[in-house]
């Protein structure tokens, strides 16, 4: 699905472009993705993981702008990509294509400026639009701060999946798993 662009402000002044993504933006997600991953260790890949070409990143864009199951936001403070989420479907099948997956991730340069707090809220907006009916994600032990975020958009805890991750220093973290009830408006 396509949204309309939209601004958001920012805690510190600045405006916040929030857009889908185009195909030439696919080189930038890459490189946001491995940026992230480099910054905190609460997203589920590490950097030398990240092995997405430009063309597959690009065919992805073009997946979750015509499908109306995904949905993909972006964030650019001054041309600057600066944060991404993500509503994937989890699967195709007629079981369990009302579920989808929620991701956001944000840039170490742009954290407590209200971006992932301006991408959710636009997600969550567009989503009633979607032939989606739940939205999960999951937090990281340790990951106060985002599961704040989510906890005050409306999703609930339904569980703490222990050692879910394994980091690269043989220590883990657990995984709270948050679901949303999308209400179904017209697109």
């Amino acid at each position: 699905m396509k949204i309309e662009p939209r601004t958001w402000s920012l805690k510190d002044g600045r405006i916040c472009c929030l857009r889908s993504p185009e195909p030439d933006d696919a080189e930038a997600m890459i490189r946001h993705a491995r940026r992230v991953a480099d910054e905190t260790e609460f997203v589920s890949a590490y950097r030398d993981e990240i092995n997405i070409t430009t063309e597959e990143q690009a065919a992805l864009i073009e997946q979750y702008t015509a499908s109306v199951y995904q949905l993909c936001v972006l964030a650019f403070i001054d041309d600057a990509l600066a944060g991404i989420c993500l509503i994937q479907g989890k699967s195709g099948r007629r079981k369990s294509r009302h579920r989808t997956d929620l991701g956001i991730s944000v840039q170490k340069a742009y954290w407590s400026l209200g971006i992932g707090r301006a991408l959710l809220s636009a997600a969550l907006e567009e989503a009633g639009k979607l032939e989606i009916e739940q939205i999960e994600l999951a937090v990281y032990e340790g990951n106060e701060r985002a599961r704040q975020l989510y906890k005050d958009a409306g999703f609930l805890d339904v569980g703490l999946l222990p050692r879910a991750a394994r980091l690269a220093d043989g220590s883990y973290l657990g995984e709270y798993i948050m679901v949303f009830n999308v209400q179904r408006r017209g697109g």
